[in-house]
C-alpha cells in the first residue's frame, strides 16, 4: 500500500526551494521596479545645440531698418547632476527631477556687417516624470521649469555705439523623454532629450536701438543614477 501511495498519478512531491523561492519574489519585487521607486543621486553628460535669433526692432540696429535677424549656431557639450524621488504604482511611475548642470554651448556668426553671439553656462531644470515600466526598463515622458544664465550679444560692426550686450538668468520650459534601465538593484543608466525654451528678452544699445534675443535650447543626454530606495514604495510581483 505505501508503495502504491508513493506511485498515485495525482501526488505531487514536495520541493521547498520552489516555495522559498515564491516567497523571495514576493519580498523583493521585481528588479524594475525596486530600482525605479525611492530617492535617487546621479551625473550626466550630453551634448546640446541651440535656436538663438537677434532682431533689430527698433532705430537702425545691425546697420539697417528693424526686422533684420542675425542667428548664431551654438552648440557644444554639457553636463551636471540629478537628484529626485520616484514613485510607482503597479506599472506607472510617478517621479520628481531636478538637475543642476553646465552647458558649454555657445556660437557667433557674422553677416554682412551685422555681427550676433550667445553663450549658454549654468542650467537647472526643475521637473515632473510620468512613465510606463516594462521589464527592466522605463520609458518616460518629462517636463517643467527650466533656468539658464544666458548672454547675448549683437551689433553693426565697426561701430562700437550700435552693439548691445545682456547677460543674466532666464526662465522658460523644459519637455522632453528618454529611456532608463536598471542595472542593478541600486543602479540604472538612462538616455535623454530635453528642449528648453527661454522666449525672448530685449535690450538697447547706445544709441537708442533696441533689440529682440530668442533662445531655446536642445540637448541630448546620457545619465548614471544611483537609488537608495526605502522611500517611494513599489510594485510587488511574484513568479511560480
Amino acid at each position: 500500500n505505501g508503495r502504491l501511495r508513493d506511485r498515485h498519478p495525482l501526488r505531487r512531491p514536495h520541493h521547498p526551494w520552489r516555495n522559498q523561492r515564491s516567497c523571495n519574489n514576493i519580498q523583493t519585487g521585481s528588479l524594475n521596479a525596486a530600482v525605479q521607486a525611492g530617492p535617487y543621486i546621479g551625473l550626466h553628460v550630453g551634448y546640446g545645440w541651440a535656436d538663438a535669433n537677434s532682431t533689430g526692432t527698433l532705430g537702425a540696429p545691425f546697420a539697417a531698418a528693424p526686422g533684420v535677424s542675425v542667428g548664431p549656431l551654438p552648440k557644444g557639450w554639457l553636463g551636471g547632476m540629478q537628484v529626485g524621488n520616484n514613485w510607482v504604482i503597479q506599472q506607472y511611475l510617478l517621479g520628481l527631477e531636478i538637475d543642476l548642470g553646465y552647458l558649454g554651448i555657445g556660437g557667433s556668426t557674422v553677416a554682412g556687417t551685422n555681427a550676433a553671439s550667445v553663450d549658454y553656462s549654468w542650467y537647472s531644470v526643475i521637473a515632473g516624470r510620468f512613465g510606463v515600466t516594462f521589464d527592466n526598463a522605463l520609458l518616460y515622458a518629462k517636463g517643467g521649469l527650466a533656468l539658464a544664465r544666458i548672454e547675448n550679444t549683437a551689433g553693426a560692426i565697426g561701430a562700437p555705439t550700435d552693439f548691445t550686450s545682456t547677460s543674466g538668468w532666464r526662465t522658460g520650459y523644459a519637455i522632453g523623454g528618454g529611456l532608463e534601465y536598471a542595472l542593478s538593484r541600486q543602479w540604472s543608466m538612462k538616455g535623454e532629450y530635453l528642449y528648453m525654451d527661454f522666449d525672448s528678452n530685449n535690450s538697447t544699445n547706445l544709441d537708442g536701438d533696441t533689440f529682440r534675443h530668442s533662445n531655446a535650447i536642445h540637448t541630448a543626454k546620457l545619465g548614471l543614477n544611483y537609488r537608495f530606495g526605502g522611500m517611494g514604495g513599489f510594485p510587488i510581483s511574484a513568479k511560480y
